[in-house]
């Protein structure tokens, strides 16, 4: 049955450009959006998984909604995304002045190619696997995501190709697919826990687009890319197992939008591979990679034959209607039984961890010039899955002149001071867990600060799990130096005797023996000697 886009008017969100710092510099920001008029807040954090692309892309939720989810980029023409949000798919766009954006534009339904190659999508037996794959991780999926890290257990590892077309065909090319990529994660995100660990990311250039069939039949340029891949033949390719999308600006024949074989994760001679045409809207182009890489996964069209998984309302539908939101029940349980029956996940996946690095309570926040102190830090670790990280390694280093350090620990062992004057140190990686301690002693300098910044790194031996948090592995602390006011010589003089003897007389008035009372009285003898004397002479 073919698969096609209904043409549908969503939710338009109008959102602001409100920025209060540069972007550059913003991990996370909380921005206001509008959905039917009314505002709310999306809590966003920058995506640093596809830094190949450019413009800024942005994951988030909305707090008014703790099920939502936002995938938002901002390019060079204004803001554009997608967002989950009480109960329905919205497409986000926006300006200086905000703009409409739907599903409407599109003009003839696309279909989804499989139904055309239903007979090679089931060409997925074992003996595709390699012999390399006998060592592995085995668990079932609910096993594998039992615990996640910022909403993810398992990220897929993910290669793409832009070809000509696609460069030559749409404006900003890097900012647009990084925009579809964005998206196309939230949906695997939300519900499988699922994010792109993309191994590669090409955008063609003559040579390397020379390579492939310039046909625009979409089954036979899968063909194509199936047969370059398992000759090995597409250099820029990371691994045998990984997922491969290949995504061309080319209009491919009749109204095939894409397709890809069905059931192929993890398995060998180039079957893992998918083709999509991409469509002059974001949005639309961002669910026919969904779809066609929810192929891949194991999920099949949902069919009428299932009350639960109709047609028209869910991704894999071959009629995508008004209400395409998600995945279906069927297509949840496809792709996670396909999950959990690979006996090799490390070979198409890897885990996600998080390594953060905080300064303890009790840290000073200022402290003499020259004077010798201590600051401590925590270093916490959490993983997501069977497969754990080796070791955490610490380093760091103070600003030129603003002290020395004399020593530093990592969970009591001692680290190596580093620099000709003790200004930096590297500690051994430990086991990975939670909860370490980093103590660090120094003297600070003469300058008006002493600044110290730390990293924590994470260490995996296979490579297979990656911290995918890494914006707060480094730590920049900075500590106020108070300069210490010079203890000047007392001048020679009546003043500063006369100064010491009240001091002492007042010190000695409330005992009966002190030092003070005596030079009190020796000063009164002295007195009335003297009386006496003048009037002796003046008698």
């Amino acid at each position: 049955m073919p698969f096609k886009f209904i043409p549908i008017v969503v939710s338009v969100i109008f959102l602001a450009l409100l920025w209060t710092m540069p972007a550059a510099a913003r991990a996370s920001m909380v921005q206001p959006v509008w959905i039917d008029g009314h505002r709310y807040d999306a809590h966003l954090e920058r995506n640093q998984r596809f830094v190949a692309t450019e413009g800024e892309h942005y994951e988030g939720f909305f707090p008014d909604d703790p099920g939502s989810w936002v995938r938002i980029s901002r390019l060079d023409k204004g803001w554009e995304g997608m967002a989950y949000a009480f109960g329905r798919m919205h497409t986000i766009g926006g300006g200086e002045r905000p703009a409409t954006f739907s599903f409407s534009q599109i003009e003839e339904p696309p279909q989804c190619g499989l139904d055309h190659l239903h007979g090679q999508a089931l060409i997925t037996p074992d003996s595709l696997i390699g012999p390399a794959m006998a060592q592995a991780v085995s668990a079932n999926y609910d096993t594998l995501c039992a615990d996640k890290v910022d909403g993810a257990c398992l990220m897929l590892e993910l290669e793409l190709a832009f070809d000509k077309q696609f460069q030559d065909r749409f404006a900003k090319p890097k900012e647009r697919a990084g925009a579809i990529l964005n998206m196309v994660e939230g949906f695997y995100k939300d519900q499988f826990g699922i994010i792109f660990d993309t191994l590669s990311l090409t955008f063609l250039d003559s040579a390397q687009d020379g390579l492939f069939s310039n046909t625009t039949e979409a089954g036979d340029l899968l063909s194509d890319v199936r047969d370059k891949r398992a000759a090995d033949s597409i250099g820029f390719l990371q691994s045998d197992q990984s997922i491969f999308h290949f995504i061309s600006g080319r209009d491919f024949n009749g109204s095939t939008a894409g397709v890809a074989y069905v059931g192929t994760l993890c398995g060998g001679s180039g079957y893992a591979s998918g083709v999509t045409n991409a469509l002059s809207d974001n949005a639309v182009t961002a669910l026919i990679v969904a779809h066609e890489i929810g192929h891949n996964l194991g999920a099949s069209h949902d069919v009428t034959q299932r009350s639960e998984c109709p047609q028209n309302e869910y991704i894999m539908s071959p009629n995508v209607g008004r209400n395409v939101s998600s995945f279906s029940s069927c297509s949840y349980e496809s792709v996670t039984s396909k999950i959990s029956s690979l006996g090799t996940v490390e070979q198409c996946f890897n885990f996600p961890a998080d390594v953060s690095l905080l300064a303890a309570n009790g840290n000073p926040a200022e402290v003499d010039q020259g004077a010798t102190f201590q600051a401590n830090f925590r270093i916490d670790y959490q993983d997501a899955a069977l497969e754990k990280a080796d070791r955490i390694a610490v380093g760091g280093v103070i600003g030129e002149g603003e002290g020395r350090l004399l020593g530093v620990s990592f969970n009591g062992n001692p680290c190596t001071l580093t620099g000709a004057n003790a200004d930096g140190f590297n500690c051994a990686g430990v086991s990975a867990r939670t909860g370490l301690i980093l103590s660090i002693e120094a003297e600070a300098g003469t300058l008006p600060t002493f600044n110290l910044l730390q990293n924590a790194t994470l260490i995996s031996n296979s490579g297979e799990v990656k911290d995918i948090q890494p914006w707060n592995n480094e730590l920049m602390t900075q500590i106020a130096l108070a300069e210490i006011e010079p203890i000047m010589p007392e001048e020679p003089g009546n003043g500063g005797t006369a100064t010491e003897t009240t001091n002492n007389s007042g010190s000695g008035s409330g005992s009966s023996n002190g030092g003070g009372g005596a030079v009190h009285w020796m000063w009164l003898l002295v007195g009335a000697l003297a009386v006496a004397s003048r009037r002796r002479l003046f008698k």
